[in-house]
């Protein structure tokens, strides 16, 4: 329990903590050489402060301790929703460590209310109900890259969010890097949370993985933005040209307004190959910095911006493609679901279930040679496409082995697909190792906001 290792957890940490400082060339403080960054060190012995260091501590316990498992439940109910893997079973509930007792709970999400509020019940570590109660769920705007179905920047931040805190709704603004600059993007759902806010709505927090950063060569240029106030620093973060222009002139403007109605944002530290990089959204009042840590529970070599990081979690993750769904926390069951999505078709199918003929294979290999988007105004008509979806929308065109296929589908889309180790088709994924600020920021919102929720739950 973390009751039991909180003070030795504490130790260390604060000696990590110093050590990074050292490291960026930030001294503790002496007569001779005053602290240049009491940022953190006033922060620290706050009651937020406290609670942060909490949740850091948590974040290392999650990390070096056993694997996770399954909690205990000695009721009916609560033992069918925590022995399912199903993808819509597993979404409805997660431990939590009370941050002031170090107690853990298993929290589900029993039922969704026509009044918008939710049936929560908590229950110890041996099972035992603790309390059954109507809350309304706090409203968390994921802000970030939604470009695939499945395999999305955005999708992973979102059911990060949703796997460690199942009493929040998140609502999602696509803020892609393709086809446009990503800033006015930002700008526009920036702008379209304050006027949701004037009109009433409660937004609690925000999660901003998307940004630019500022890289220094020495950690003397580091120890320069530390010092000064952030008018001053303004002048060593930006240029004043292009989006970094609208990121100081509108963003960060809009950003400190919605912080200063109370809302939380929290966002990634960034990442840099050095972790000498100081993302802008530095000196924003109430925003909330995460860093990340490895699986060794250390800190990243990526981590960034590491004076103004009040928060860490983990943000190495590894990406399991199953036949029902894809998994990223390592939680039971999966994250992402393959209902609604263009594998939905072909999930559960082996590549011979699927296989068109040769001829056929042939023909339309030849079509999305002389169309590969097949986007109607791109070369074909329409009544041309609809003969081609008509014939081949539901089929697949697989390569000479059968290892790897392409889908087609009237989405205009072409997706490649692999086989699981008994021959199902899976999507497939290039890359199944993942790391950044960006994933470990939402487990904090999460954490963030089940705090503040288990409060009112508990001390109610």
């Amino acid at each position: 329990m973390i009751s039991e290792i909180k003070a030795q957890k504490a130790v260390e940490y604060g000696k990590n903590m110093i050590m990074q400082l050292k490291k960026l060339g930030v001294q503790p403080s002496s007569k001779e050489n005053p602290l240049a960054n009491t940022y953190l060190e006033k922060f620290f012995a706050t009651k937020e402060g406290k609670e942060a260091r909490a949740m850091n501590l948590a974040a290392l316990k999650g990390i070096k301790g056993a694997p996770l498992e399954k909690p205990v439940a000695k009721y009916s109910e609560d033992i069918k929703l925590l022995s399912s893997n199903d993808a819509d079973m597993v979404k409805k509930w997660t431990q939590w460590i009370n941050p002031s007792s170090g107690k853990m709970y298993t929290v589900i999400r029993k039922k969704d209310n026509p009044d918008g509020t939710i049936l929560v019940r908590v229950l110890d570590e041996t099972g035992e109900l603790v309390k059954e109660k109507n809350i309304k769920p706090k409203n968390v705007v994921v802000i970030d890259m939604f470009d695939d179905e499945i395999f999305a920047h955005g999708q992973y931040t979102d059911k990060i969010i949703e796997r460690n805190n199942p009493l929040c709704n998140t609502e999602c603004i696509n803020v892609s890097y393709f086809g446009s600059p990503y800033a006015p993007k930002v700008i526009r759902g920036l702008k379209k949370i304050l006027k949701a806010m004037e009109g009433g709505k409660k937004i609690d927090a925000i999660n901003l993985c998307v940004g630019g950063a500022k890289s220094f060569n020495s950690t003397n240029e580091v120890n320069e933005l530390v010092k000064k106030s952030y008018p001053a620093a303004k002048q060593l973060l930006f240029n004043y040209e292009g989006e970094e222009k609208m990121l100081q002139d509108e963003i960060i403007p809009l950003i400190q307004k919605i912080t200063d109605d109370g809302v939380r944002v929290v966002v990634a530290a960034g990442n840099s190959s050095k972790g000498e990089d100081i993302v802008y959204w530095y000196g924003i009042d109430g925003v909330d910095f995460v860093g990340a840590l490895n699986q060794n529970g250390q800190l990243s070599y990526y981590s960034s911006s590491r004076p103004f990081c009040k928060h860490y979690e983990t943000g190495d993750f590894n990406v399991q493609v199953l036949k029902n769904g894809v998994n990223i926390t390592g939680k039971p069951g999966v994250d992402i679901s393959y209902k609604n999505t263009w594998f939905e078709p072909l999930q559960g199918k082996k590549p011979e279930d699927c296989l068109i003929s040769s001829k056929e294979s042939r023909e339309l290999e030849e079509i999305m040679e002389k169309y590969p988007d097949l986007d109607i105004g791109e070369g074909i008509d329409k009544e041309e496409y609809d003969k081609i979806i008509e014939k081949y929308g539901d089929k697949i065109v697989c390569t000479g082995d059968n290892k790897y296929a392409k889908a087609f589908d009237p989405m205009y889309t072409s997706d490649v697909i692999t086989t699981d180790e008994c021959g199902y088709m899976i999507p497939f994924l290039k890359r199944h190792q993942i790391c950044g600020t960006s994933f470990a920021a939402p487990q904090r919102t999460a954490r963030i906001t089940l705090n503040e929720t288990m409060k009112e739950i508990l001390n109610s």
